[in-house]
């Protein structure tokens, strides 16, 4: 499993977690767990996350953290609809955390800056787009 972190700007970190397979159950269940997920819920989302053109974000607020997984995707289209799905779920939590209104202009400059911030990972590992490691 490849993991990307990414400051934004001392306000929030976001780990992205990508390229994995089942030999990275144990790396992925651990850091489940660290975000404060039930054993049901690892569970769940283990199994989820096994399928193709699945993702998951999962944020812990005490460590002002997201952890993003993204699955194997099958086509470009899925691959980004996967990643701005998550991406929205990352602003949604950030927004929460400091009392920014959703839909506002703060908000979509967030979402913006997400995407910036992100279009580098996606560049390495898009299958589809023949940018993959």
């Amino acid at each position: 499993m490849i993991q990307d972190y990414k400051d934004i700007d001392g306000y929030w970190g976001v780990l992205f977690c990508y390229d994995y397979d089942e030999r990275d159950d144990d790396v992925m269940e651990a850091l489940l767990y660290t975000f404060g997920l039930s054993s049901r819920a690892v569970q769940k989302s283990m199994k989820i996350l096994a399928e193709p053109n699945t993702g998951m974000t999962v944020t812990q607020p005490k460590l002002k953290m997201s952890l993003v997984f993204l699955s194997h995707t099958t086509s470009r289209s899925q691959w980004i609809d996967t990643i701005a799905h998550e991406l929205n779920h990352v602003q949604a939590e950030i927004c929460d955390y400091y009392d920014i209104r959703p839909g506002s202009e703060e908000a979509s400059y967030l979402q913006g800056y997400l995407a910036r911030k992100a279009t580098p990972i996606i560049g390495k590992i898009c299958p589809i787009c023949g940018l993959s490691k």
